[in-house]
């Protein structure tokens, strides 16, 4: 394990984790399963997709839907 960076002032700072919406969990939720629905996945997918991710350390699964968009060649990722 590594130890966390030092702050400019020398103390090690803590883990911070992104804050979210009360009710994040519950609405991601939701979006996934229109998500999986072949029906409703026409009427919501062609700006909404899921992402899964491993965590590196807890090997932990994420799905996480996203919104998504190509400009100019780029794909524009925004949770």
């Amino acid at each position: 394990m590594s130890k966390p960076n030092p702050a400019p002032d020398g103390q090690p700072t803590s883990a911070v984790r992104a804050q979210t919406l009360p009710l994040q969990g519950l609405v991601n939720r939701v979006i996934r399963g229109l998500l999986r629905s072949p029906l409703l996945r026409r009427l919501v997918g062609r700006r909404l997709i899921t992402v899964y991710l491993v965590g590196r350390k807890s090997g932990r699964r994420y799905a996480v839907p996203v919104a998504c968009t190509r400009r100019t060649g780029t794909l524009l990722v925004g949770t």
